[in-house]
């Protein structure tokens, strides 16, 4: 059974600005969505990458990746309107290619994702089926009402989302033949239908740039 990743790179990155979506901005040295790119086309438990972009930019996505000399099986696919979309699409290409898989989404705007996450997650789909990748809360959480403070929340079982977000494919296909809703990320879906997200543990580095300032981490 093939691991595939899931590297969504179609936003277009409103809250960063610039002429070009985010994921082109240099970031490191490279252009931001290279870093997640790289991560996982060298990681040797991925057998497959498929990039998720945006359509008004295709030739630019692949002139980029032609500089890095990828050699593992990489496909590009266009997203759609939405993140939810943009999964819908890949698994639609996945499922046309694979009986089944396990499948890995990740945010390209996430340029730290480490080899051992990637490797955690896989092993928690064989695991458990399906996993979000996930930090505990450091910081005091409130809950508000109309801007004001209605009452603390007992951070010990508060997790900050990150990516990857992975589960085999078909929990993917089953979710997007029932859901009719839009969720913000895939452990929203997987527990749409009947599925409890195991927690990976994440790392603090392996933040989102999302605003300007965050380029500067």
């Amino acid at each position: 059974m093939k691991n595939i990743a899931v590297i969504l790179a179609a936003g277009t990155g409103s809250r960063i600005g610039g002429e070009k979506p985010k994921q082109f901005l240099l970031f490191n040295g490279k252009e931001l969505f290279i870093h997640s790119l790289l991560a996982f086309t060298n990681c040797e438990n991925i057998d497959e990458v498929v990039l998720v972009v945006n359509d008004l930019y295709n030739s630019d996505y692949v002139n980029i990746i032609k500089k890095y000399k990828i050699s593992k099986k990489l496909v590009l696919i266009n997203g759609g309107k939405t993140r939810q979309n943009s999964v819908q699409n890949a698994i639609k290409y996945i499922s046309e290619n694979n009986e089944n898989a396990i499948v890995l989404v990740h945010d390209a705007a996430r340029p730290y994702v480490s080899e051992k996450i990637i490797r955690d997650n896989i092993e928690a789909v064989q695991k458990f089926e399906c996993c979000t990748t996930a930090i505990p809360s450091s910081n005091s959480v409130y809950l508000t009402r109309d801007g004001n403070f209605v009452e603390e929340v007992n951070r010990d079982s508060v997790y900050l989302a990150q990516t990857p977000q992975s589960g085999y494919l078909k929990i993917f296909q089953k979710a997007f033949e029932h859901i009719d809703k839009i969720y913000t990320d895939e452990a929203a879906i997987f527990a749409s239908v009947g599925y409890v997200p195991h927690i990976v543990l994440g790392e603090e580095k392996n933040i989102k740039i999302t605003y300007p300032e965050d380029l500067q981490k």
